[in-house]
């Protein structure tokens, strides 16, 4: 038997399965969780939404190196994580999408101008690629 490691630094995104914060949860895993308030439990559907497995509250949802999604129990993510220095995906995800919101609601619906349109388009890719100010 031989033994293997991951390559390079390996950081994987998670979050933790309260019993209360279904939609939280649902929205990280790309709708693949869904909260079971009758048993008190939520779901976590494969990518081909063909298998099921049942996480109680505690149990962490992670998002692996493909994009697939699989829960840990609190015990094992202890002994195999820790936090990891950068942003929080969603804080981030949720800020840009106010940032954009924001940016549209400035402008006026009735624009239908071409230039217009492409510094929409511009300030918008500026806000997803993390430029603080939108252009235009």
């Amino acid at each position: 038997m031989a033994r293997y490691q991951p390559r390079g630094p390996l950081i994987l995104e998670a979050i933790q399965w309260t019993g209360d914060n279904g939609r939280d949860v649902e929205v990280f895993a790309c709708g693949t969780f869904e909260a079971d308030q009758d048993l008190g439990t939520g779901r976590l559907w494969n990518r081909h939404r063909t298998k099921i497995q049942r996480i109680p509250p505690g149990w962490y949802v992670v998002r692996g190196v493909t994009g697939y999604f699989f829960a840990v129990s609190a015990e094992d993510f202890a002994a195999t994580y820790e936090p990891a220095a950068g942003p929080d995906v969603l804080a981030c995800a949720e800020v840009k999408l106010a940032a954009i919101a924001e940016y549209v609601r400035s402008r006026p619906s009735w624009v239908v101008d071409p230039v217009e349109s492409r510094l929409r388009k511009d300030a918008i890719l500026a806000i997803i690629g993390g430029e603080e100010t939108a252009r235009g």
